[in-house]
């Protein structure tokens, strides 16, 4: 968590500690503290109303001018405001500098992933210290063990770099890679980077065998970077004018970039375009989605110049997502939907050659305690993303018997998802695991047998486990419903009488606030503070109702779940109330 959690709890530990005997654990805040100077007046922004029209309403703004990034009057005050929290924060600058050490001194900044197995070769990342960017590698498959996470990038026999980008970054005062895609036959490599900061990125591209680059460049590229089985044509995606992604394109290595072919434009301006390749490589997949609607178009992709195909024509409302699967008898769509009431999703399947929504059979019903997130379709098994009870979880469903079973997990309250799993016909996929007390870790799990065997872990200096615990903890808000909490703390917590605590909340555009593992957040812990997460209506940790339930003329629903959250640890002794801190950012700004 940020370093603002971590001020706001030192700082009433600090204020509250008086003339006792203060624990060790909290004497950092007060050897720190500095003295006080005279407040200063904080800036207020000047009102500038300006009228705003929309069809036959209007509207007054009075800070709209703020929007001119250009005028000297922003800069200004923008100027000012810093100048202000610079002046107020400044007494916490030697605590702010030992915490800013503390995180430091915890991360491995030298460090190697996990490699991902895809065709002839193992592929994964290095990071070194001193280096701001990412080095991109691969080695031989079946190469036993880890990288050295120590090797200096391409040092290892048979190792290659197939993308360093801080060679990239070197070329412009600004760079963020926005995408990258190796070719099927893993002799080409596809980057797009963004150099200026306006998030419109150059599409290049380099001979993996030579270690050269090729002569394309595509400009005012989006993310989005898929390659056709040819190995000689790449589909990327372009934004409008409003950096909304509407335009799908079509590039034929070797040639201009001026002769590439426009294959699909979304004109609906609620709709933004993404671009993915199927698992099996049969298939480019164009998703148009707004909101609450989407639809699929598909494109063979043996056929680059081929005609997409609409899966189902949108229907507003209804949205749906495909994975291809295929075997020795067929070939089919399994599509995850909402269509037909099923605001939890149910996964159906269709015929590759029938995809209309009468074709549509189903596989998995709809449940009102689970909600299905992504489908992942390996050649034996599909591997079911859902969410029930706050809990991100991993079901597999065996395709040959239709035996499921729920892939077990060391912690009560954690995350879970399935990590790059490029090949589909295997029957070892990798997913990935974090908690409150553990730091991210990469899992090979074997689907027949259900077993997982660990890879790596995320490695955190000083950091030990057993002295943590977390648990899963439920408030009830004034209407009789149940809101969960994740609360991590040190073993031993709370201390007689309460704790000091950070609660944390979201609560909006259906986004989970998922439990897990942050190196940030131990500087709090260390100190004998609590952390909490309340899973507060208007996210989606139990299901899309948890999220209609949170908006709108529901929206009340959020700030009473975040009050009964802190209510509740106040009620069972985790804390107390001016021992209690609320933190929220973005639209949990609002919360606040």
């Amino acid at each position: 968590m940020p370093g603002s959690a971590s001020r706001a709890v030192l700082s009433r530990v600090e204020r509250t500690s008086g003339s006792r005997t203060v624990p060790t654990r909290y004497r950092v805040a007060c050897e720190t503290r500095q003295p006080m100077t005279a407040p200063m007046d904080p800036p207020r922004a000047p009102r500038r109303p300006t009228v705003l029209r929309h069809e036959d309403r209007e509207r007054v703004d009075d800070f709209y001018w703020l929007r001119d990034r250009d005028d000297p009057d922003v800069l200004a005050y923008l100027k000012a405001e810093n100048e202000y929290v610079a002046t107020e924060l400044a007494p916490l600058e030697p605590l702010r500098q030992r915490i800013f050490e503390e995180i430091k001194s915890r991360v491995k900044e030298t460090d190697a992933s996990a490699p991902t197995r895809w065709g002839p070769w193992e592929y994964f990342s290095r990071t070194i210290a001193g280096r701001e960017y990412v080095v991109h590698c691969r080695r031989p498959r079946g190469v036993d063990g880890l990288p050295d996470p120590d090797a200096e990038p391409g040092a290892l026999e048979d190792e290659e770099i197939v993308l360093d980008e801080n060679e990239l970054a070197a070329e412009a005062s600004y760079f963020a890679l926005r995408g990258l895609a190796i070719s099927p036959d893993h002799h080409l490599l596809a980057y797009s980077a963004d150099f200026t900061g306006g998030e419109r990125a150059t599409l290049r591209f380099w001979d993996l065998d030579t270690a050269a680059p090729l002569a394309d460049e595509v400009t005012d590229v989006y993310y989005g970077l898929v390659w056709a089985n040819d190995n000689r044509t790449v589909f990327y995606v372009r934004p409008d004018a409003a950096m909304r992604p509407h335009q799908v394109w079509r590039h034929a290595l070797g040639t201009a970039s001026d002769a590439d072919t426009l294959v699909y434009q979304e004109d609906d301006e609620r709709f933004e375009v993404y671009i993915d390749r199927t698992r099996t490589g049969r298939f480019l997949v164009v998703t148009s989605a707004s909101k609450l609607t989407t639809e699929v178009r598909v494109l063979c992709a043996d056929d680059p110049s081929g005609t997409l195909r609409v899966l189902a024509p949108r229907e507003h409302g209804v949205e749906y997502h495909v994975e291809h699967h295929y075997d020795d008898q067929d070939e089919r769509f399994y599509v995850l939907t909402n269509d037909g009431g099923a605001p939890n999703f149910t996964l159906m399947t269709t015929p590759v050659d029938a995809t209309g929504r009468d074709q549509w059979s189903e596989v998995i019903a709809h449940r009102d305690d689970a909600r299905i997130v992504d489908v992942d379709a390996f050649a034996s098994h599909l591997v079911i993303t859902e969410r029930a009870d706050a809990v991100g979880r991993l079901r597999v469903l065996d395709l040959a018997t239709g035996d499921e079973h729920v892939v077990e997990m060391p912690d009560e309250v954690y995350s879970a998802w399935v990590a790059s799993n490029p090949e589909f016909d295997t029957t070892t996929i990798r997913y990935e695991y974090t908690s409150l007390v553990a730091p991210i870790t990469d899992f090979d799990y074997d689907l027949n047998e259900r077993t997982a065997t660990m890879v790596k872990q995320q490695p955190v200096a000083g950091y030990d486990a057993s002295e943590y615990e977390s648990h899963r903890l439920w408030a009830t808000a004034d209407d009789g419903t149940r809101v969960p909490i994740s609360l991590v703390h040190r073993r031993g917590f709370p201390p007689a009488g309460g704790g000091p605590l950070v609660l944390y909340g979201y609560g909006s555009y259906e986004h989970s606030i998922d439990p897990g593992f942050s190196v940030e957040r131990l500087s709090v812990l260390e100190r004998g503070a609590a952390y909490a997460i309340a899973h507060i209506r208007g996210g989606g940790e139990m299901g899309r109702q948890w999220y209609d339930h949170g908006k709108l003329a529901s929206k009340r629903n959020t700030f009473d779940d975040f009050v009964a959250c802190a209510k509740h640890l106040v009620d069972i002794g985790i804390t107390t109330p001016d021992r209690l801190v609320a933190r929220g950012g973005s639209a949990g700004g609002l919360l606040m």
